[in-house]
Order: C-alpha cells, then sequence, then structure tokens
C-alpha cells in the first residue's frame, strides 16, 4: 500500500484516496455520490479538499466505496485485490437496502431488511441471474415461474427464471443478501 507524505494535511491525504479509489471503481462523482446519499458537489468539494467534509459524510463516502476510513486518511486504499462492503443501513427501518459492493467488473451485493409480513419488488426491474442468500428470517422469493421459500442459512443460484422479488413469510425480521452480476458466470 502505497503511503504518502505524513507532514502533507489530511485533507489532502484523502481528497487524493477518494478520487484514486473513486477513479478504481470506474464511478463517477455523481454515481458515488447517489451511492452514499450525498450531493456530487460535496464529492467534487472533496476531492479538491476544499472544505472539509463532516465526519458522516467520509463515512458515508467510504461505505460506498467499500474502503475503510483509516484508508482514506492513511491516504492508500489496499492492494485492490479485495473489498470491503459495509451496511449503512438505519436499524428499524422498514424495507430497508442497502448496496454493499457496486462498481466495473463487480457483483452487485445488496443487503435487504424485510419486516414481518413486509415485501419488495426490484427497483427497475427483474434479476435473471441472481444468488439470494437468507441470513436470518423466512422468506419467499417471487419468480417468473414459482416462489420458493428460504430458510435462515439457505441460497437460491436463480439462472433462466426471473426474480421480481420477495416477501418476508415470517414473524421476525428477515435479513437477505441479493448478489448479481459477472462473478456470478463461470466460463
Amino acid at each position: 500500500m502505497e503511503r504518502r507524505d505524513s507532514h502533507a494535511p489530511v485533507g489532502t491525504h484523502v481528497a487524493a484516496s477518494l478520487r484514486a479509489v473513486r477513479r478504481d471503481r470506474g464511478l463517477s462523482q455523481a454515481e458515488l455520490a447517489r451511492l452514499a446519499g450525498v450531493t456530487a458537489s460535496a464529492i467534487s468539494q472533496a476531492e479538491r479538499a476544499a472544505g472539509g467534509p463532516s465526519l458522516e459524510t467520509l463515512l458515508r463516502i467510504s461505505a460506498a466505496l467499500g474502503v475503510t476510513l483509516d484508508a482514506l486518511v492513511r491516504g492508500g486504499h489496499g492492494s485492490g485485490r479485495y473489498r470491503v462492503g459495509r451496511r449503512d443501513d438505519v436499524p428499524g427501518q422498514e424495507g430497508g437496502r442497502a448496496l454493499l459492493l457496486a462498481g466495473a467488473g463487480a457483483p452487485v451485493v445488496e443487503l435487504v431488511r424485510l419486516a414481518p409480513s413486509g415485501h419488495a419488488a426490484l427497483d427497475g426491474g427483474a434479476d435473471r441471474d441472481v444468488l439470494i442468500a437468507v441470513a436470518a428470517g423466512l422468506v419467499q422469493v417471487v419468480l417468473d415461474d414459482g416462489a420458493p421459500v428460504l430458510r435462515a442459512g439457505d441460497v437460491l443460484h436463480v439462472d433462466g427464471a426471473v426474480v421480481t422479488g420477495w416477501r418476508n413469510v415470517g414473524e421476525c425480521e428477515a435479513l437477505l443478501f441479493r448478489i448479481a452480476g459477472p462473478a456470478l458466470h463461470a466460463d
């Protein structure tokens, strides 16, 4: 990991690291802003070290990029051989969804929270090649040709059918991971 001049201001380390990681992920400032839930102006200012972003903003940005805040401050972001996805959802938020990982060439990993009897449809369409892994609860996955029910620890690989949504059929909160993207295809 590259270390920067330790005498440079922290804002300079963060600005350079943020810009490098964003570019490595193939994200525009606007895309990163959307993923982090901040304005594109906040990303631009942070990358130019023009004013200090708040700690909360930095935490949102680092979570969206899958790097630690420490890595941004120190001026390095790892070897590029791994990425960390951190959830930033709010406990108790009904139907909450947190995008854990996304980017060029990477799978999309999303954490979905479903309240008891809660349900959700996929935003912007349907998935055709996806893994659904249930971490807690009892979840019915809604497909175009069926609706299997998964319990905690079960994983469903959908290849050919269309996933349109899911519903919590249990009495407790359910958590599931939706994993989709190029990494699922074995060549």
